[in-house]
């Protein structure tokens, strides 16, 4: 923002720009798993997010940054599918749901680890060094896809009936309103982690409480902490209880209720704050059901594409929540025609939140039990 003079619409752009590829790219990236396997598309992926941190980080205008989160998102896109599609081949279906919730506890882990170090790095050699290192970080990944992922040999068909099969799957998806049901179920609680979380807490801490960025760091750590701690627990809940519905309801009310105080009420310390992010991490973690939901829908054979669909619309409204927050934001702090941000201006642009997450509770009952 300060390097290249950006308001708060720009960087809401710059930073939903990564998802724009992503989310076109997930309901093909099902074929591309079937088609050449996870290893190739790790490989591959891993070296074109490579180049776009390098294109990011030796950016002189603003067109290469955004060049460079485009690629980013393209690499991106087939890690998700593609380590689905490695859970389902490798490991009973009984287990889908708790071993997607490990995984997406190391992801936050790491989220968590690179959101604190980052923060106090950032400082000191700037944010073009951090990107180079994103980048060998990519590089390394490709190495170790390339000698450790192993693929399930599968039956191949031919690339003109393969890709005549995915676009009428594709048809046959679009068309069951369930599934669409359960994909914006996803996308809406997901939204305290992709767009509260990966964007706007910070900024909106360091106004309300007066606190450095390395300090407002550790609210939006805390909320990836309990996103990782919830995963996996509220993921072994679907191995145990009788009703999926009942722990979608109540994970997505007290998400509701929590994000409500946290925007509006606030905790009187910034000490409270830390803990009620990690409260809303935690209970918004039932955003890993609709995948396996996602498998119940169709036959097997369409889990892959499923999945791709079912992750691109949740993930698809993460570029359209930035802006919109952003642009409230910017609307709401506009007085005589400067910009002045206060407290007001932060509650009016996050009540997108809340709203979200009560969207999300409607929508947990119209959603299938286990087995219809």
């Amino acid at each position: 923002m300060h390097h290249f003079d950006m308001n708060s619409v720009d960087v809401s752009l710059l930073a939903s720009s990564y998802y724009y590829i992503y989310v076109l790219l997930q309901t093909p990236t099902g074929w591309f798993v079937d088609r050449f396997g996870v290893r190739r598309l790790f490989v591959f992926g891993s070296l074109v997010c490579a180049a776009g941190a390098v294109c990011f980080a030796c950016a002189s205008l603003p067109l290469m940054l955004f060049v460079g989160r485009i690629l980013m998102g393209g690499g991106a896109s087939f890690a998700f599918v593609g380590s689905l599609a490695l859970i389902r081949l490798w490991h009973p279906s009984h287990r889908f749901v708790m071993l997607v919730g490990l995984m997406e506890t190391s992801a936050l882990l790491m989220t968590v680890s690179s959101e604190v170090y980052f923060a106090n790095l950032l400082l000191t050699v700037g944010w073009r060094s951090l990107m180079l290192f994103g980048a060998s970080c990519a590089a390394i990944i490709c190495l170790l896809s390339y000698f450790f992922i192993a693929n399930k040999p599968t039956q191949m068909v031919l690339e003109g009936e393969q890709q005549i099969h995915f676009f009428a799957h594709v048809v046959f998806i679009v068309k069951k309103p369930i599934i669409w049901l359960n994909a914006i179920y996803c996308g809406l609680m997901a939204t305290v982690v992709n767009v509260f979380a990966a964007l706007w807490i910070v900024p909106f801490v360091m106004q309300q409480y007066g606190v450095t960025l390395t300090q407002a760091s550790w609210s939006a750590a805390a909320i990836f902490v309990g996103a990782a701690v919830g995963c996996p627990i509220i993921s072994a809940l679907d191995m145990h209880w009788q009703s999926r519905r009942v722990v979608m309801f109540l994970s997505s009310l007290t998400t509701a209720i929590i994000s409500f105080y946290l925007i509006f009420i606030s905790p009187t310390s910034y000490q409270a704050v830390i803990t009620w992010c990690f409260a809303i991490g935690f209970c918004c973690s039932s955003y890993m059901f609709p995948y396996a939901i996602a498998c119940d829908l169709v036959p097997a054979r369409l889990h892959n594409i499923t999945i791709g669909f079912t992750n691109a619309v949740a993930v698809g409204m993460a570029p359209i929540l930035q802006p919109v927050i952003g642009w409230l934001l910017d609307t709401s702090a506009l007085h005589n025609g400067s910009v002045v941000r206060t407290v007001h201006d932060y509650h009016v642009a996050l009540s997108v939140i809340p709203i979200c997450a009560i969207l999300s509770v409607g929508i947990s009952c119209l959603l299938p039990e286990r087995g219809e």
